[in-house]
């Protein structure tokens, strides 16, 4: 529960520092999140369907925040893969699970606390060739690596150098 109580927190003091940028903000979700945010300050949506149109809301949003679960300290969401599949553009807490991927890429993207947030939203927000070029680099990284089809390849060649001889 204490657990839970932190992510909370932590979410909602992350939605708070995006709220400061001046940005307009929109929050998916349950109805969890009125009790988390300035409902004056953001906009509520209810949960959208994975297959129905986020991908298109991913593609269309001028930035996509991502915050980790503290339940799951070196994880990654489906988020950080879909956002930037499907054209968008992702801002994101610093998990260690981000080592996944190039850290040229990364750097660009984290946030180390909620107040840098703010000013890594302004920063990507003032300049659209580098948010277009890293949102570029970033979907051909995913599509390159990081499909089903890539990691289940990985997987078998794994398999295959594991094996052993005779």
């Amino acid at each position: 529960a204490g657990a839970e109580q932190a992510n909370q927190a932590w979410r909602a003091r992350v939605v708070a520092g995006a709220v400061a940028t001046g940005a307009p903000v929109v929050v998916c979700g349950d109805a969890g999140w009125e009790k988390l945010v300035d409902k004056a300050a953001v906009r509520l949506r209810p949960e959208v369907d994975y297959h129905g149109p986020l991908a298109g809301m991913y593609a269309t949003a001028r930035c996509v925040l991502g915050v980790g679960n503290l339940l799951l300290p070196r994880g990654l969401t489906q988020r950080h893969f879909d956002v930037w599949a499907a054209g968008g553009f992702l801002v994101s807490d610093d998990t260690p699970g981000l080592g996944l991927f190039p850290d040229e890429l990364v750097r660009e993207i984290v946030y180390p606390h909620p107040e840098g947030a703010v000013s890594l939203c302004r920063k990507l927000l003032a300049e659209p060739a580098l948010r277009a070029d890293l949102t570029r680099a970033w979907r051909r990284e995913i599509l390159a690596r990081h499909t089903y089809a890539a990691r289940v390849a990985d997987v078998l060649e794994h398999l295959a150098l594991c094996r052993k001889p005779g």
